[in-house]
C-alpha cells in the first residue's frame, strides 16, 4: 500500500495570510444587545405586537364579558386599543427596569413586577401621559 503525500502547511504559509488592517469588532457587553434592541424598538412606529395576534385575544375576552353575542368591533377601535396597551406594557417594563437598577440587577424579576402593581393601586398617578394615546396609523 503507498500512501500519497500530502502537501503539509508550514509558517511560510500562514504568513502569506495577513489579518484584516482595520477596525477590529468588537464583543458586545452583557444585556448591551437587549438595550440596543429595546431603543430600536421603542423609536419603531410600528406595534411589537402582530395586530392579527392582538385582535383575536381582545375579541376573546370581549366575546367572555360581553352580554351579546353579536357584538363586532371597529378595525380602528382594536389598533387604538392596541397602541394603548403597548405603551401601558412599555411603561410598566420601563419602572420595573427601574426598581431592578435599584436592587443592582439588570434583570427584572417577578417581584418588581409585584411591587410596581403594589405601589400603583396605592399611589395612583394622575398625570398627563407621556406620549399621545394614539398615533395615525394606516388602516
Amino acid at each position: 500500500m503507498e500512501h500519497e503525500q500530502r502537501a503539509r502547511k508550514t509558517v511560510s504559509d500562514y504568513a502569506k495570510y495577513e489579518p484584516k488592517k482595520g477596525i477590529a469588532k468588537r464583543r458586545l457587553q452583557i444585556g448591551e444587545g437587549a438595550l440596543r434592541e429595546i431603543r430600536r424598538l421603542q423609536w419603531a412606529v410600528r406595534n411589537v405586537i402582530p395586530s392579527s395576534r392582538f385582535a383575536r385575544v381582545v375579541m376573546g375576552i370581549i366575546k367572555r364579558q360581553a352580554y351579546r353575542k353579536d357584538l363586532r368591533i371597529e378595525r380602528r377601535a382594536i389598533a387604538i386599543l392596541q397602541e394603548v396597551a403597548e405603551d401601558y406594557m412599555t411603561e410598566v417594563f420601563v419602572d420595573c427596569s427601574l426598581l431592578a437598577m435599584h436592587a443592582n440587577r439588570r434583570t427584572i424579576l417577578q417581584k418588581d413586577v409585584q411591587v410596581l402593581l403594589q405601589l400603583r393601586r396605592q399611589f395612583p398617578c394622575r398625570s398627563k401621559p407621556r406620549r399621545p394615546l394614539y398615533r395615525k396609523t394606516a388602516l
